[in-house]
């Protein structure tokens, strides 16, 4: 199947898609329909953590395919969540339908998180970031060898 739309703006974001699930996968070893479920997992976990005005500002940083996939399914009214270290792992896995353990959360969330660095304004990811308790934002930190 094609993924061109002969559409500039439709092309460019999917292409944009492409690369961030291709760098999630070399990230996590795996396939990409694992790794858009650890990206979509990751996305709306961390969106619901956050509260709307936060999670709308990050969100208008994704590509326009990726906001797609962070707003779907979002009820704002509902928001913020607060998560402890283990409930946000399980809302990830629930999130992303993951199955298994395959990707782990832990390594979904800062793969996913590995992506967002490299993409989005650092400001805007620390503010976002800031809203979480210290056991969460432990968690979104890059794995130190």
């Amino acid at each position: 199947m094609s993924t061109t739309t002969h559409v500039s703006s439709l092309d460019a974001t999917v292409h944009t898609t492409n690369a961030w699930l291709g760098r999630l996968s070399e990230l996590l070893n795996e396939d990409p329909e694992a790794c858009y479920a650890a990206l979509r997992g990751t996305l709306h976990t961390l969106r619901d953590a956050l509260t709307p005005d936060e999670a709308v500002d990050l969100g208008a940083q994704l590509p326009m395919l990726v906001r797609g996939v962070y707003i779907t399914g979002w009820r704002p009214s509902d928001t913020p969540i607060r998560f402890d270290r283990r409930r946000f792992l399980e809302s990830i896995r629930r999130a992303g339908a993951l199955q298994g353990d395959r990707p782990d959360p832990v390594a979904a969330a800062r793969g996913t998180m590995e992506v967002l660095r490299e993409h989005i304004t650092a400001g805007q990811l620390d503010h976002a970031l800031g809203q979480l308790p210290a056991e969460v934002r432990d968690l979104l930190e890059p794995e130190t060898s």
